[in-house]
């Protein structure tokens, strides 16, 4: 042995037990399963990899989601082994899919025990959790022993937990919990009854969506200390598994051997939030506080036989994003939430619609006794599903105000609806004159179709009955109705009663008055009221590029993008940056583009992969489906590829932004436009 060796040893293996002792002093978790990650896990352990945007990483001894989930084990991400084997689960664990991708679930006779111990204070459990369905909703995560010990939901009720606390004998009949109580001792029902929530729990603390539900309880009282630690925790299982079981679903299950502090249990929550639960509205959507009354032929849009949140054969309920993207999965124009401050729990976050039926909700919708002056309504939302629009103005096409930021908005040459003249006062006053003069004048539904409200031709004329020359029409082209239909150039018609110039012969712009007028006008959305695509080919004129090799204009040489051209559009340089421009000539919901590669003979030159930005008549460009990279043509791929848009765009141009590519950057396209 070399000279110093044993001294080195020896101090190594000094460190070694350091470390081993300070892994057991760490706490009461410990890996139970000495299971190895296999080969045969290698796609689960690379999925780790997301591990990297959590605190402490390094003391992650448990993490599950559907990813993991292989047949009849429950593997761990960890990197662990704590593996939640076929010994530990009873019964059949399957996965579903949601908006945020796929969850577990088990029925009330389904569940599963960590392999974790939770013992001696060093622990910190997250998960995001919800009742699987209205039929058996009791207990979710309970310890796995002779309990009374339960985090999370109990009864139909969220944001409720007892730590196995121990009667009061001043109180014997008040409830014992860590949550607080009613002034009538019932148990408060923080999220109503069927939303994700995202659960956090340790020895001395419990929180439901980030913030802490133990007000006024102590757990550190010499009664409570033995009771705080579960020993294991799981779903179905321990004291109550016979009677309180539940129907449940899990998106995901995190486990710490560490007391976590309040800036970490932060992360944890932030990570799960932004992971799983539609916290944000998507951009662009405009709410009003209250809810429209059912009035005349408009009804609920609930299932027969069932009452709200039941709407296609589903319950509904969750954020408010969640109501938004139900009713955009159900085809209805708008949607509402029932939130926290909702006075009947059962309801609270939960979802309602009506259907094809579009409303307008009113000022006296927005408060709480019916009075335009009244509170305003804080406990329900009422919203439109596509993006610009706004709820007093019947979720119409374009009826959202524009803005530097806005995909779509207010168009200087718009089209749309508006008040419109249905006839003239007589030969001489014509149309024209009751448009430019009356009808332009009012901006919204209620003004231009006012009961009683009146107009006079002159000072000393007759009185006329508004509706009786305006109505509101959201069906026609608005230039074309302007432009082509109502004013007449005075040269051409000698019957014409208004003028299309000055007395300088400058044009009138009456189109642009009405807009000037009207603020917030609102335009057509071509395919909006369409359940088709429609693939378009805009000419030449309406493309353009970053650049075009040889500095060929558009429409010639490398610069012909249009389907089936004759050649393709190339790019000057193969550099990513490079963008190929698409002008609709017109605002349209556009939900996808066919792509192709160059003409014959150069069919090595495609575009494999890119990125799509999306704009409206104003506003900046902003990436279709978060900025997600398509695929398109490849080596030993077809001719053409139809590539459809996860979230289809209100937009007027589309622009491609080339990834990756064949021997050079070369495309034809075409756009879709309208769902399917």
């Amino acid at each position: 042995m070399a000279k110093g060796s044993g001294k080195t040893t020896f101090i190594v293996f000094i460190m070694f037990m350091m470390c081993l002792s300070s892994i057991v002093a760490a706490g009461g978790l410990y890996v139970t399963s000495k299971e190895k990650v296999d080969a045969s896990n290698l796609e689960i352990r690379s999925e780790a990899t997301n591990i990297a945007v959590l605190p402490r990483p390094g003391n992650i001894v448990g993490r599950y989601n559907a990813t993991s989930l292989k047949g009849t084990k429950w593997n761990d991400l960890s990197g662990k082994g704590n593996h939640i084997t076929s010994e530990k689960i009873k019964g059949t664990l399957t996965k579903a899919e949601g908006f945020k991708g796929e969850y577990v679930k088990g029925t009330k006779d389904d569940g599963f025990t960590l392999p974790q111990q939770f013992e001696n204070n060093h622990w910190s459990f997250f998960a995001v959790a919800r009742y699987g369905s209205d039929k058996n909703q009791n207990r979710i995560f309970v310890s796995g022993e002779d309990t009374n010990w339960f985090i999370g939901h109990l009864s139909g009720l969220t944001g409720v937990a007892k730590y196995d606390n121990p009667d009061d004998p001043d109180h014997p009949y008040v409830a014992q919990m860590v949550t607080p109580l009613t002034n009538n001792n019932a148990l408060i029902n923080v999220h109503g009854t069927r939303p994700w929530i995202r659960i956090t729990a340790q020895h001395n603390y419990f929180a439901t969506n980030g913030k802490s539900r133990s007000t006024d309880f102590s757990f550190d009282t010499d009664e409570q200390k033995p009771h705080n630690n579960p020993k294991s925790i799981g779903i179905n299982v321990g004291k109550y598994m016979d009677t309180q079981s539940s129907d449940w679903n899990v998106y995901e299950i995190l486990i710490y051997d560490t007391y976590l502090d309040t800036v970490d249990r932060e992360k944890v929550d932030t990570y799960l939030k932004e992971k799983y639960i539609l916290a944000d509205l998507k951009s662009g959507i405009s709410l009003a506080g209250g809810r429209p009354k059912i009035e005349g032929d408009i009804k609920l849009s609930t299932d027969d036989g069932k009452g709200e949140p039941w709407y296609g054969g589903k319950e509904r309920f969750g954020t408010q994003e969640d109501c938004r993207r139900f009713a955009q999965e159900l085809g209805y124009p708008q949607w509402g939430h029932y939130n926290e401050k909702y006075s009947d729990k059962s309801k609270v976050n939960t979802c309602f619609f009506y259907g094809d039926t579009v409303v307008e909700i009113k000022d006296t919708d927005k408060t709480e006794d019916g009075t335009v002056d009244g509170k305003t309504r804080e406990d329900m939302t009422f919203g439109c599903t596509k993006t610009y629009r706004t709820p007093e103005m019947n979720c119409e096409s374009g009826s959202g105000t524009g803005g530097p930021n806005t995909i779509g908005g207010v168009a200087a040459t718009a089209s749309g609806a508006y008040c419109q003249a249905k006839k003239g006062l007589n030969q001489s006053v014509g149309k024209d004159w009751v448009q430019a003069n009356v009808c332009s004048t009012h901006c919204n539904r209620d003004k231009c179709m006012e009961p009683g409200a009146t107009f006079t031709y002159s000072a000393s004329g007759a009185s006329n009955t508004l509706t009786d020359y305006c109505e509101w029409n959201n069906t026609p082209d608005f230039e074309k109705f302007y432009n082509d239909e109502l004013i007449k150039d005075v040269a051409t018609h000698s019957n014409a009663e208004i003028p299309n110039k000055d007395e300088d012969e400058n044009y009138i712009d009456y189109l642009g008055k009405h807009l000037a007028t009207c603020k917030d006008f609102k335009y057509v959305v071509e395919g909006a009221n369409t359940n088709s695509r429609v693939l378009k080919n805009p000419p030449d004129t309406s493309r353009s590029a970053s650049s075009v090799y040889g500095d060929n204009a558009m429409g010639t040489g490398h610069g012909q993008g249009r389907l089936d051209s004759a050649q393709a559009w190339s790019a000057k340089d193969n550099q990513v940056g490079e963008w190929y421009q698409i002008n609709n000539d017109k605002v349209a919901i556009i939900s996808g583009i066919k792509i192709q590669k160059r003409a014959p003979n150069h069919t090595s030159q495609y575009v494999e992969t890119f990125k799509v930005k999306a704009k409206g008549v104003a506003g900046t460009w902003e990436d279709v489906d978060d900025g997600a990279i398509f695929t398109g043509n490849t080596s030993g791929g077809g001719d053409k590829v139809d590539v459809f848009f996860e979230t289809p765009v209100e937009a007027r141009y589309i622009r491609i932004y080339p990834q990756t590519w064949g021997t050079h950057m070369s495309l034809r396209a075409g756009i879709y436009v309208g769902r399917a």
